[in-house]
């Protein structure tokens, strides 16, 4: 009886802990939708109609910043705090964070506050750790034969509320079929959902035991670039997934903006909802069968390809909706591909000891270039909203002009070792 009570309560802090994972996903893509009407649309936006539309770029991009710098600062500072004080505690507190940062940005949105939104952004980036944490806790209660499917679970909740998180947007957030219901509602039902995760968490038990004595950095995402000499060679690799991730965030993250721009609003949800699938398509399904045909570089050099082939043909081909929805699912898939060529390549040129560190220093930088693609983004656009696609394609060859420059070192390696 006690040995299926176990299991059964091992069920149900697992729901909990992927019911995070979704939330998490969720939250990053349900608000994407939104910003476009929030800051550019004249009728629903917060701001006045006055507002110049250098403002409304400017807070379109302080949305994004607020967020993404704040998940740079805040989530190695939380992984450390989750070593030190255990799973249950720090995860409690990123989702009241959440909670609190969704309820100050609808609440920004009801009262059309643009100060209160950016805080409720902020401080939901600062807080927004529980994904490493989430996926450290579900490892912590994993037995070693169950641990690679019990990630594949984790990874398909993120993914999952990726997905559905634009299309919620969309159905919350329509005024005119719902009564009561506007921009500010996608943000609301998120925080109740954060509310839901809470009270799932007390059910858990934490497995992770705590180390009181770890001294903590507070500095520790800006600490974390001083220890890039030690992972040699490979911090080359990382060079190329940094203008990797500044390629993607930048495309991505102003989608939004250029769709609304075209006049093609109402295909805002459909489109970022269609990336998420490809994403999961890629990340669940594609990359063990691509990952047995090709090499970790020449995948990742493939990938580049895909990707930079189709946004530079969506700035050729803009005035098709058509021709949008093709090329970002075919962009959408070759993201996930070579984030995961990436990653792997990457991990098999450090020793076991810098793992961890590794993994860490492409976190922390995937988090920066959100924030340096949302400021630089809010200049491109003021040139054009395709000026974006093109910068974006740009950072993708650079990334490729790396990947190169670290296959020929590897070959000049192999001419003077004489292999």
């Amino acid at each position: 009886m006690d040995c299926a009570m176990n299991t059964l309560t091992k069920k149900i802090i697992m729901l909990a802990l992927c019911l995070i994972l979704f939330i998490d996903g969720l939250g990053i893509s349900i608000v994407l939708p939104l910003f476009s009407e929030m800051f550019l649309d004249l009728h629903k936006s917060i701001l006045s109609p006055s507002t110049s539309i250098q403002t409304r770029n400017i807070l379109y991009a302080a949305s994004l910043i607020g967020f993404s710098l704040g998940m740079f600062i805040g989530s190695p500072i939380l992984g450390e705090l989750s070593d030190k004080y255990g799973r249950k505690r720090i995860l409690l507190l990123s989702l009241i964070g959440t909670f609190v940062g969704y309820c100050l940005s609808g609440g920004g949105v009801v009262l059309k506050s643009p100060f209160m939104f950016l805080l409720g952004r902020i401080i939901d980036g600062l807080t927004a750790g529980s994904i490493p944490i989430a996926q450290a806790a579900m490892n912590d209660m994993s037995r070693e034969d169950k641990k690679v499917g019990n990630m594949g679970l984790t990874l398909f909740a993120v993914t999952a509320g990726y997905i559905i998180g634009p299309l919620v947007a969309k159905f919350l957030s329509q005024s005119n079929k719902w009564a009561n219901f506007g921009l500010e509602t996608p943000f609301f039902v998120t925080a109740l959902l954060s509310l839901c995760s809470i009270l799932f968490l007390c059910l858990f038990k934490d497995q992770k035991p705590q180390n009181v004595d770890k001294k903590i950095n507070l500095l520790t995402s800006l600490a974390s670039f001083n220890v890039l000499e030690k992972i040699g060679d490979a911090k080359i690799i990382l060079i190329a997934l940094f203008f990797y991730q500044l390629g993607w965030t930048l495309f991505f993250q102003y989608l939004p903006y250029f769709l609304s721009a075209a006049d093609y609003s109402k295909e805002i949800a459909k489109i970022l909802s269609l990336i998420g699938g490809g994403m999961a398509i890629s990340f669940c399904l594609l990359t063990k069968t691509f990952q047995k045909i090709f090499t970790p570089i020449l995948g990742s050099i493939i990938s580049v390809c895909i990707i930079s082939l189709s946004i530079f043909m969506q700035v050729l081909r803009s005035e098709s909706i058509t021709s949008i929805y093709i090329l970002s699912f075919i962009a959408s898939l070759g993201y996930g591909l070579g984030y995961s060529f990436l990653l792997v390549y990457l991990s098999q040129n450090v020793d076991n000891t810098m793992q961890g560190l590794s993994m860490g220093l492409a976190a922390s930088m995937s988090a920066l270039s959100s924030a340096i693609t949302a400021l630089l983004g809010s200049f491109l656009v003021n040139i054009s909203g395709l000026f974006t696609y093109i910068v974006s394609g740009f950072f993708f060859v650079i990334c490729l002009m790396t990947l190169f420059i670290r296959m020929l070192i590897l070959t000049k390696k192999c001419i003077y070792s004489g292999k």
